[in-house]
């Protein structure tokens, strides 16, 4: 999804978790560390970066070595 629409679209995602009384927790990779429960400033830097990969378990170590940014790529199904 592309800038700044995939912005609009985490925060509208964590706003419906919140109303349905759960704790939304995006995750990525900030700088190889790991990091759940993104803020705001979080999740617009992550998604304005031209350079993050889509991370999966598989390549989970890689871009945690390389102290690389990575959002976590979700199953096609």
């Amino acid at each position: 999804m592309p800038y700044p629409r995939n912005v609009e679209t985490a925060l509208r995602v964590e706003a419906a978790v919140r109303e349905a009384g759960a704790v939304p927790a995006t995750v990525a990779v900030l700088k190889g560390r790991l990091k759940a429960g993104l803020v705001g400033e979080q999740i617009r830097h992550s998604a304005r970066r031209f350079a993050v990969a889509k991370v999966s378990l598989r390549d989970l170590h890689r871009v945690v070595a390389a102290a690389a940014t990575g959002r976590r790529r979700w199953p096609q199904r």
